[in-house]
């Protein structure tokens, strides 16, 4: 409609960050200028993140993550509840961890502000240079089950360590990591169908990495081995060696081991009020709560866009609605299997008018940009800059102004459950006016992050979103 004047987006995030306690903003332009919009979040315990600066640090309750351990704009740290169930997973000096050919030491620089860090160090033994973890951690059979650790190089660059289940000796994987150039090395697996995968790594500062794997308890045809695991971190001196002659000096720099029951990857850090009991973290939970202006037009025509990494395993919804299920704009990621897809629904008065599963297959840890875009019966989904389904059903469509929140679940009246609630990292959401093809590829397009423009001289009622003004104990800026 040419007489048509396109409506304002709705922003949260794209690098322009603003939070407190129980608020996350995003925001408008109009007119060159930048108006708040309120988000609802809650996570009623407190965790961490990492820093702009590549360190850890704790976050209090209730208070939004923008994490900045994969991207230097910052991303909405979104996860599911979690428990650590490594009860000393700070003290490797403690009793609780078997030292074996070595010792540690303590008081090195951690990864975390405020933190701890040891050092294992090898004596002068021919063998494996380790410490390991009681052999009876909980862990339930057939389940992924994710183990992280902080590690960086001391005069040894290489690292190993093994999640291993029950007591035997095919149930044992070893994985090898280069501290020094950031790279996963030779990796054993016995068996198969027992095997370590999802092999990750992030860098951080001062030459700390998170080393993080998952495995699978009690594994088919596996059934008899007991629902329990062991860890065990070594020094290695090469790739896919773990047992050789120490020189009593020499040693890898390591802080902060974690294991987490039925998850494909590791959350943030966990730290717990005491040792000597699991640590753990509610799961967080965030939506927008719009005016009307906000959602006007989004009835009939609209774009619902997304820049967003979901983790893997997990299914998870970003929808539009209007505090039910019976009128909604969706997108779903989704795992099926081996493969993930992306469907997107349109649903008026409890009708739904388009539902598609795209056919490519994702990696859906990577980052991706999705938008669904509609008009009147017609509909298109986008996905890195190319229109993967499109369709005309010409059908009913919702009234305007009956949209009024944006959600990081399924409907409004849903409760959050495991594969409704989208976990993973926010990069950007957009919630825009009809756009035209060249401009879907462009907003999907994965080369650079969208620039945007606003007046940096605000007054009264007006905020000025710059990197993440408010996270680190600013405070609201109202300019």
């Amino acid at each position: 409609n040419p007489n048509h004047k396109k409506a304002d987006p709705l922003h949260l995030g794209n690098g322009k960050w603003a939070a407190k306690v129980n608020k996350l903003l995003g925001y408008k332009i109009i007119h060159g200028r930048y108006f708040e919009r309120s988000f609802d979040f809650s996570r009623a315990s407190t965790t961490t993140r990492v820093n702009k600066g590549g360190y850890v640090e704790d976050v209090v309750a209730h208070m939004p993550r923008i994490d900045y351990a994969t991207s230097p704009e910052g991303a909405l740290l979104i996860e599911k509840a979690s428990e650590n169930a490594i009860t000393y997973p700070i003290s490797f000096d403690n009793s609780y961890w078997t030292k074996n050919n070595a010792s540690i030491t303590s008081g090195h620089q951690s990864p975390k502000l405020g933190g701890s860090a040891f050092k294992l160090v090898e004596d002068t033994s021919n063998g494996e240079h380790s410490i390991v973890s009681p052999s009876d951690i909980p862990c339930p059979s057939n389940r992924n089950n994710a183990f992280s650790i902080y590690a960086k190089k001391g005069e040894r660059k290489w690292i190993a360590f093994n999640h291993s289940f029950g007591t035997k000796d095919y149930s044992k994987c070893y994985a090898w990591f280069d501290l020094e150039n950031g790279v996963w090395g030779e990796s054993t697996k016995n068996p198969s169908s027992n095997n370590l995968h999802n092999l990750t790594s992030v860098s951080l500062a001062n030459g700390w990495y998170r080393i993080s794997l998952t495995g699978v308890s009690g594994n088919i045809p596996y059934t008899g081995l007991p629902d329990v695991a062991e860890i065990r971190i070594c020094s290695a001196i090469s790739d896919g060696d773990f047992s050789y002659q120490g020189d009593g000096t020499s040693g890898i720099y390591i802080a902060y081991a974690q294991l987490e029951n039925g998850h494909d990857e590791p959350t943030a850090l966990m730290i717990p009020t005491s040792e000597g009991t699991s640590a753990s973290r509610v799961a967080d939970s965030v939506a927008c709560f719009g005016v009307a202006q906000d959602f006007s037009y989004t009835g009939t025509q609209g774009v619902l866009f997304l820049d967003v990494e979901k983790y893997r395993g997990k299914n998870g919804y970003i929808t539009l609605n209007d505090g039910d299920i019976n009128n909604q704009v969706k997108i779903h990621l989704q795992s099926h299997r081996a493969d993930n897809y992306c469907t997107v629904e349109y649903t008026s008065n409890g009708v739904t008018g388009w539902s598609t599963y795209d056919s490519v297959i994702m990696d859906n840890r990577e980052r991706h940009k999705y938008a669904f875009r509609w008009l009147n019966g017609n509909w298109s989904l986008w996905i890195d800059g190319k229109e993967m389904a499109a369709q005309e059903a010409y059908t009913t469509m919702m009234p305007f102004n009956t949209l009024t929140q944006l959600e990081f679940k399924l409907g409004g009246n849903h409760t959050i459950t495991e594969g409704n609630e989208f976990y993973g990292k926010i990069h950007s959401i957009k919630v825009a006016d009809f756009l035209e093809d060249e401009e879907m590829a462009a907003l999907t397009d994965t080369g650079e992050v969208e620039e945007e423009e606003g007046e940096e001289e605000a007054s009264g009622g007006y905020y000025y979103y710059n990197g993440d003004l408010g996270f680190d104990g600013i405070g609201l800026v109202n300019l």
